[in-house]
C-alpha cells in the first residue's frame, strides 16, 4: 500500500512538471509579437530602431515586418548603430508591399544605408535562431551583417554591398562577419531564391571567424544577374585558422555559390575540415565566361588540414576557372582536391584557363591528394596559363586526373608551360599508381608532360600514366616537348614500375620520350614503360642524342651514363624467343636487362636505330662476364627487339641498338591450341605476341590443374569489352589467337581468372 502511495505521488509530480513546461512554452509563444516598421525615421514609433528595441524587450521569437507607405524602394539611414538583436527575431524585408523574394534575383524594397552610422555594422545579431531576410544593406563602415555569440541564424535573400538593383557598388566594410563563437548559421540556402548577393564590399564578402557554418547558394563578387563582376575588395570568403567544419556550397543542385570577380582570392581557407563543393569560382553564373578573381580561386593555408574541395559526384564538383592567378593553391597538408574542373568551362570541353597554374602544392605541404582512384574523383586540370600542377611538397598523391585534355580525355586543352612539374624539394610523391584507376592522362601540354627538377627532388614515383596519348593510349595528343624530363641534379626517382599497370605509356611527344638531362643526378630508374612514337629518342641521357658505350663504363654523367646492352641475336625457338647479348659494365651480374618489342611497320623502331621500347616483354640478369641469354615470349619474325640496362643503384641506360627477330617459325591459325609437353607446375599468363598487333595476337597461359577459366579484354578503366574464353580447361599449356574487330587503337588489358589465380597484362592494338 505504501508503494502505491509513493508511486501516485511521483506520477502527480511528473504531470505537474510537464504541465508547467507546456505553460511556459505557451506563454512564450503568446508573448512573441510582430512589430511593424511604418516609416524611414531613424528613431521613434514606427521606426526600425524602435521595432528592434521592442522586440528585444519581448521574450520569444518576434517578427519585424515592414509596411512603409508609398512607392518603394524605401531607404532607412541610421545616424548611429542600430541596437543589437538580443532576442530571437525574424527581420523580414520581403513583407514590404512591392517586395518579392520568390525567385532570383529578388525585388527588394527596404534599403539600410549606413553612410551616417559611424563605425557601426548594419544588423548585429547576438541572439540565436534569428532570421534576416529581404534587405538591401550598404555603406556601413564595419559589416553589413554580423552574427555574434549565439547560434543557428539564417541570412537569406539580401543584397549586401550594392544598391537595390544589385548592379551598383555601395560597399560595406565587410559583407557578413560571423564571430564570437556563433555556429550552425546558414548564409543563403536552397533553392536559389534564398541566396544572398554579397558584393562590392571593401574587405571580405564573408569573413568566418567561427566554426560549423554553411554558405549556400549565394552570389559573392558579381552583380545579381551573375554575368559581371562587382568584386569585394579582399577575398570573396575568408575562413580564419581554428575555425573548423565550415561548408561552402553543397552536394545538392543549386547549393553551390558563385564566387567571382573578387580582388584577391575567391576563397581563403585557414580552418580545418572545410568542405567546398558545387561552386563556380572565377566564372559567370553559366560557368562558360570568365569573371576572374584577382588571385587564386581557392587558397588553403595555415592549419587548414582535411579540406575537401570537390567530390566524386556531379553536384560536388567545383568549376575553378578563369582566375587571375592560380586555380587551387595548397599551402597545408592532408587535403583532397577531387572531381573538379580546373581551367575549363562547365562542360569540360572548352578552355577557360586560370592565368597561372591549375594546382600548386607548396613546399612543406604533405599528404595531399589531387584526384584519386575512386570513380569520379579525377580532376580535369587543363588550359591553364602555366603548369597544370606545380608540386613543391612531399608525400603527395596525384592520381586519376586528366592534365591537358578535355573531360573525355580525347582532345587537347593543353596547359601553357607543361603538364606536371615536381620542383625544389618535392620528394616521395606518387604520380599515378599501380592500379589502372590511378592513371593520369598527361597530354596535349605546351612543354614537358612531367618535369622533375632540382637536387632535392628525389624519391618520386611516376607510375601507370598515359603521357602524350589520349585515354585509349593512342599517341595523338603529344606534349610539345618531352614526355618526362628529369634534370637539375634530380635523382633517385622512378619512372614506371612492376606489375601489369606499373609502366607508363609515353608516346607521341614532340621531343624525347624520357630525357634525363646533362645536369641531372643519379639513380633515376626507368622500368617496364611502353615508349613509342616520340619524335626524339625513347630515352636520352644528356640530351645529346645516342650516347655511345665506353669501355668498362667508366664515364660519368646523368644516371652515370650507364652503358646499354649490346644485343647479339633474337631467335624464335619452339615456344619462346631467345635473345642473346652482352654488357660492358662493372659488376654485370647485378644488372637488370629489360627487353622490349617494336612491331614493324607500326610503330617500328626509332630512326636512330636505338629503341624505342613499345612493349615490355621480360628481363634477365647477365653472368659475371656480362653475357646473357633471355627466354622471352614469342614475337613475329621481323619484330625489332631492344633493351635497357639498370644497375643495382637504379641507373637506367638509353635503349640498345635494335635487332630483328629471326626465323620463320609459323604460328597456328587455330584459335585455341593445347600444348601438353612439359606439364606446368604453376599458373601463368604470358605477354601476348605480337604486341602491338593488328588484327591478330596470341595469348598463352598455363594451368597446373584443370580449372574453370575466364579470359577477358578490358579497357583501361577496368570495364569489360569482350569475353574470349569461359569454361573448363585441362591441365597444360594453352594459347588463344584473338582477332580484334570493331576496336579503336589504344592500350587495353587482358585478364585470366580461375578459382585460385588471377593476372592482368596490357596489350596494344594499332589500326
Amino acid at each position: 500500500m505504501k508503494k502505491s502511495i509513493k508511486y501516485s505521488t511521483y506520477s502527480s509530480r511528473v504531470v505537474f512538471v510537464v504541465l508547467l513546461l507546456v505553460f511556459f512554452i505557451f506563454a512564450s509563444q503568446l508573448s512573441a509579437k510582430a512589430f511593424q516598421v511604418t516609416n524611414t525615421s531613424d528613431s521613434g514609433p514606427g521606426s526600425l530602431r524602435q521595432a528592434i528595441i521592442d522586440a528585444n524587450a519581448t521574450p520569444g521569437k518576434d517578427a519585424i515586418i515592414f509596411n512603409i507607405p508609398g512607392v518603394g524602394p524605401h531607404t532607412i539611414q541610421p545616424v548611429s548603430g542600430l541596437p543589437w538583436i538580443g532576442d530571437p527575431v525574424i527581420i523580414d524585408g520581403a513583407t514590404q508591399p512591392g517586395a518579392d523574394c520568390r525567385s532570383w534575383p529578388p525585388t527588394l524594397m527596404i534599403e539600410l544605408d549606413g553612410s551616417l552610422a559611424g563605425g557601426a555594422s548594419g544588423i548585429v545579431v547576438s541572439a540565436g535562431t534569428s532570421h534576416v531576410r529581404g534587405l538591401v544593406i550598404n555603406r556601413f563602415s564595419n559589416a553589413g551583417i554580423e552574427l555574434k555569440t549565439d547560434n543557428r541564424n539564417r541570412v537569406e535573400s539580401n543584397f549586401i554591398g550594392t544598391d537595390v538593383t544589385g548592379a551598383v557598388v555601395l560597399g560595406n566594410g565587410h559583407g557578413i562577419i560571423v564571430s564570437g563563437g556563433s555556429e550552425d548559421n546558414r548564409i543563403g540556402g536552397v533553392p536559389a531564391k534564398k541566396g544572398n548577393l554579397i558584393s562590392g564590399n571593401n574587405e571580405y564578402g564573408i569573413w568566418l571567424l567561427s566554426s560549423n557554418n554553411a554558405v549556400v547558394g549565394n552570389c559573392i563578387g558579381t552583380n545579381a544577374a551573375g554575368n559581371a563582376g562587382l568584386g569585394n575588395g579582399a577575398s570573396g570568403i575568408g575562413i580564419v585558422e581554428d575555425c573548423v567544419n565550415n561548408v561552402i556550397g553543397g552536394s545538392s543542385p543549386n547549393a553551390g555559390n558563385l564566387i567571382s570577380g573578387n580582388n584577391f582570392e575567391g576563397m581563403e581557407i585557414g580552418g580545418a575540415h572545410t568542405v567546398v563543393q558545387g561552386n563556380f569560382i572565377g566564372t559567370d553564373i553559366t560557368g562558360t565566361v570568365a569573371i576572374p578573381n584577382g588571385g587564386c580561386g581557392i587558397f588553403v593555408h595555415g592549419s587548414a588540414t582535411h579540406t575537401t574541395i570537390g567530390g566524386n559526384a556531379k553536384w560536388r564538383r567545383n568549376v575553378i576557372s578563369g582566375n587571375g592567378f592560380r586555380g587551387v593553391w595548397l599551402n597545408s597538408s592532408n587535403n583532397t582536391v577531387a572531381g573538379n574542373l580546373i581551367g575549363t568551362d562547365v562542360t569540360g570541353a572548352v578552355a577557360l584557363g586560370n592565368a597561372g597554374d591549375g594546382v600548386v602544392i607548396e613546399e612543406g605541404a604533405e599528404l595531399n591528394t589531387i584526384g584519386g582512384k575512386a570513380k569520379g574523383t579525377g580532376n580535369i586540370i587543363s588550359a591553364n596559363g602555366y603548369l597544370g600542377i606545380w608540386l613543391l611538397g612531399s608525400n603527395n598523391l596525384i592520381a586519376g586526373n586528366y592534365i591537358g585534355t578535355d573531360v573525355n580525355g580525347m582532345a587537347a586543352l593543353g596547359n601553357g608551360s607543361g603538364g606536371l612539374s615536381l620542383h625544389q624539394n618535392a620528394s616521395n610523391n606518387v604520380i599515378g599508381g599501380s592500379s589502372a584507376k590511378c592513371a593520369n592522362v598527361i597530354s596535349g601540354n605546351q612543354g614537358d608532360g612531367v618535369s622533375i627538377y632540382h637536387s632535392g627532388t628525389t624519391g618520386n614515383l611516376v607510375q601507370g600514366n598515359l603521357i602524350g596519348t589520349n585515354k585509349l593510349g593512342e599517341p595523338v595528343l603529344g606534349n610539345t616537348q618531352n614526355g618526362v624530363n628529369i634534370s637539375q641534379q634530380s635523382g633517385h626517382n622512378t619512372v614506371g614500375g612492376s606489375g601489369p599497370f606499373g609502366g607508363n605509356v609515353i608516346a607521341g611527344n614532340a621531343w624525347n620520350g624520357i630525357l634525363i638531362g646533362g645536369d641531372a643526378g643519379l639513380c633515376n630508374r626507368l622500368q617496364h614503360n611502353s615508349i613509342f612514337a616520340n619524335a626524339g629518342l625513347g630515352i636520352d641521357l644528356g640530351g645529346d642524342g645516342v650516347t655511345e658505350n665506353d669501355p668498362d663504363d667508366a664515364d660519368t654523367g646523368p644516371n652515370n651514363l650507364q652503358n646499354y646492352p649490346v644485343l647479339g641475336s633474337a631467335t624464335l625457338a619452339d615456344v619462346q624467343l631467345d635473345v642473346t647479348g652482352t654488357i660492358d659494365t662493372p659488376n654485370p651480374e647485378t644488372i637488370t636487362v629489360e627487353f622490349f618489342a617494336n612491331p614493324v611497320p607500326t610503330p617500328g623502331g626509332d630512326p636512330s636505330g636505338y629503341g624505342e621500347g613499345c612493349t615490355y616483354i621480360g628481363s634477365t640478369t647477365p653472368d659475371v662476364s656480362g653475357n646473357f641469354t633471355a627466354h622471352l615470349p614469342l614475337q613475329p619474325a621481323s619484330t625489332l627487339i631492344c633493351a635497357t640496362a639498370t644497375d643495382a643503384a637504379g641507373n637506367t641506360s638509353e635503349f640498345a641498338a635494335n635487332i630483328e627477330v629471326q626465323s620463320g617459325l609459323e604460328k597456328s591459325s587455330s584459335e585455341l591450341v593445347e600444348i601438353q609437353e612439359n606439364v606446368p607446375t604453376e599458373f601463368s599468363l604470358s605477354q601476348n605476341y605480337p604486341n602491338p598487333f593488328n588484327p591478330t595476337t596470341t595469348i598463352e597461359f598455363a594451368l597446373p590443374c584443370s580449372e574453370h577459366v575466364t579470359l577477358t579484354i578490358l579497357n583501361l578503366m577496368g570495364q569489360e569489352i569482350v569475353t574470349l574464353l569461359s569454361g573448363e580447361f585441362p591441365q597444360g599449356y594453352h594459347k588463344y589467337q584473338w582477332t580484334a574487330s570493331g576496336l579503336s587503337s589504344g592500350v587495353y588489358l587482358y585478364r585470366l581468372q580461375t578459382a585460385s589465380f588471377e593476372q592482368t597484362k596490357k596489350l596494344v592494338f594499332v589500326e
